[in-house]
């Protein structure tokens, strides 16, 4: 029970964290840089368009950390 109590406690606190670090945000923020980069004149600024690519990789790792962190915990339960 006592190691119940305490995985419901950590469950409670990615929660709570996911909220702060605003992981609903970035993964909204992700699927608008998606859209934009399957525009056809996306390339045509290739600086501008590395810029999106590199904010889009790194919003998708920052996600997957989340997603990896609460799945382990849900497994555990």
């Amino acid at each position: 029970q006592d190691l119940l109590d305490r995985l419901t406690e950590m469950t409670d606190i990615v929660t709570i964290s996911g909220g702060v670090f605003d992981v609903a945000n970035k993964e909204a923020r992700i699927v608008e840089l998606e859209e934009r980069s399957a525009v056809a004149e996306f390339w045509n600024s290739p600086a501008e368009a590395q810029s999106v690519m590199r904010e889009l990789n790194r919003l998708r790792e920052q996600v997957s950390v989340w997603q990896s962190i609460g799945r382990a915990l849900n497994d555990t339960r």
